[in-house]
């Protein structure tokens, strides 16, 4: 007889058998028990998590000689051959070849017939969202009235790419991941069965490798007796699984916090060079810097990590004290998205150095979403200021004095100056405008002494025009044009003239238009176009206006 696998071996035949799905173990007992079976259920989860395992012990429990019963037998003939896989009513698919419409097509043809030797006809079909559309199409309308001696199974790893005309027909499972304790007690029982001792540690590297699938852990548990002829030791398996044992992670890490990034871009070196597998090394970095935040977070980490060592949680303590939780969850953003990167990238090693150095220099990197939200508050901050200013604004009563308030500080504008002013009278418009244009400068620090967001706004200004007692401001941007326009600030303005040129006016504000890059832009097709069309964010304004500068270009 031909050598078997643990994966086939051990493979569950009974519901109690299975591991770590109790949840939808009971769920079909108690269905099978109560005759509340559906004609359809899609199974998803991971691979090697016991899909189609519970699949064919729930055909066991229907086509059992004593069922449909919660405890099949797995005496009986149908039993015997479901185990054997040549039961003539039970057909396992592999939809990865049985993809097209035909294949449906002709799967429905044969459904319509009684079962050969049993009560019914079940239909396992294995990686179900590898069909094509139209062969799910196809299969819907025997999903919506299927025969009553005909069930459905599906299972999928996938379950997203299942369409939900379909997946909304069937009772729906979700098989979870299995544990590290879980999958070591399972390999535990096999070894004992098997007459052959390993070492727990073994057996806890062994089941974290092959993360959560029991299929897996059986198979490198099956290859590596294979490898060592059965006296297994530690560096066996890290030489033949290039799994990452828990000293070169603890250095790695060490080597990171502690900001020692020649040492660890050599590790880096010899991490490649020994052909370790770089993706599956940064799963378990950023599953240890995981179990550090775990650690500085929870007075019970315990139950929170699985860890294969009990000294590993005092390591990880150890180095938790080093870091900040900021710390912690940016590293952890870092390698969440080198673990992105790694599946689509040739260059692993690059992107693992380029991370590790992001780690090292961590506090020199500048993150410019926050530099945008800490820009937004401030352009929020302006237009509450300036809301609340026009709110609270009083008016001054109008005097027909001279006197106007100037501010106590150093200006260049000399006291000798005011006396100087020249009215505006009733004559030349164009004559009046110079006046206004020549005593500008005292005239904006008259307004300083009322109001300083004003004078701020007026500081960079220019008088335009003035035209039936309205005089026309230019102003430079978005921010002191909105300002301006503020009724009290308008108010301010006001008085400030009646009181140094003896007439009431009324005030327009307009925004002085720049060319954006001292040139006339185009536009994708190549024409040129007017400053005004182009549309520029209000965040590049804002920062514009606080930091200074021009904007050189607009994508």
């Amino acid at each position: 007889m031909s050598y078997l696998v643990f994966a086939r071996k051990y493979r569950p035949q009974t519901f109690d058998e299975v591991i770590g799905q109790e949840h939808v173990v009971k769920t079909l007992k108690n269905a099978i028990e109560s005759g509340r079976i559906a004609h359809a259920y899609l199974f998803s989860g991971q691979r090697g998590v016991g899909k189609t395992s519970v699949a064919r012990i729930f055909a066991k429990a229907l086509n059992c000689e004593k069922g449909p019963t919660s405890y099949p037998c797995d005496k009986c003939n149908s039993c015997q051959e479901i185990r054997e896989d040549i039961s003539p009513d039970v057909i396992e698919i592999d939809a990865a070849t049985y993809t097209s419409v035909d294949n449906i097509r002709d799967l429905r043809e044969k459904a319509r017939f009684l079962p050969v030797k049993n009560k019914y006809k079940i239909y396992i079909i294995d990686e179900v969202h590898r069909l094509s559309s139209s062969a799910f199409d196809a299969l819907l309308k025997t999903l919506e009235e299927p025969p009553e001696h005909v069930y459905f199974i599906f299972a999928t790893t996938e379950i997203s790419k299942v369409p939900q005309t379909v997946a909304s027909r069937c009772q729906k499972f979700n098989f979870r991941k299995l544990t590290i304790s879980e999958i070591t007690n399972h390999l535990k029982c096999i070894l004992k069965k098997e007459n052959i001792t390993v070492e727990d540690k073994i057996l806890s590297i062994i089941a974290k490798n092959s993360e959560g699938s029991l299929r897996d852990a059986e198979g490198i548990l099956d290859q590596i007796i294979s490898y060592t002829n059965g006296e297994i030791k530690m560096e066996d398996i890290e030489g033949l699984l290039k799994s990452v044992n828990t000293n070169l992670l603890l250095n790695f890490v060490n080597c990171l916090v502690d900001k020692k990034i020649e040492e660890v871009l050599n590790l880096i070196d010899e991490l490649f060079k020994s052909g370790y597998d770089i993706l599956l090394f940064s799963k378990y970095l950023i599953e240890f810097f995981r179990n550090i935040l775990v650690v500085k977070l929870s007075q019970k980490p315990e139950s929170l990590i699985e860890v294969i060592d009990v000294n590993e949680i005092n390591s990880l303590k150890e180095i938790s004290n080093k870091l900040s939780v900021t710390s912690l969850i940016n590293i952890i953003k870092i390698l969440t998205t080198l673990i992105e990167d790694l599946k689509y990238s040739s260059y692993p090693k690059i992107l693992l150095e380029i991370s590790a150095i992001k780690i090292i220099r961590m506090e020199d990197i500048v993150d410019m979403n926050l530099i945008i939200n800490k820009l937004e508050d401030l352009e929020k901050k302006f237009k509450k200021r300036d809301a609340t200013e026009e709110l609270n604004y009083k008016p001054q009563e109008e005097t027909p004095s001279n006197n106007f308030n100037l501010p106590d500080v150093e200006t260049n504008v000399k006291i000798n100056d005011i006396e100087e002013i020249d009215l505006l009278n009733n004559g030349d418009e164009n004559e009046n405008l110079e006046k206004i244009k020549k005593n500008w400068g005292i005239f904006i620090e008259n307004v300083r002494g009322r109001k300083k967001t004003v004078y701020g706004c007026l500081a960079s200004s220019s008088p335009v025009g003035y035209k039936n007692n309205k005089l026309y401001i230019e102003v430079k941007d978005d921010y002191s044009k909105r300002s301006m326009e503020i009724e009290a600030n308008k108010i301010v303005i006001k008085e400030a003239f009646k009181d140094m040129f003896k007439k009431s006016v009324d005030i327009e504000i307009i925004k002085k238009e720049q060319d954006l890059v001292n040139q006339t832009p185009k536009n994708v097709s190549g024409k040129y176009v007017n400053v005004k069309e182009l549309h520029i964010e209000p965040i590049v304004k804002t920062a514009n206006q606080i930091f200074g500068g021009r904007i050189i270009k607009k994508v």
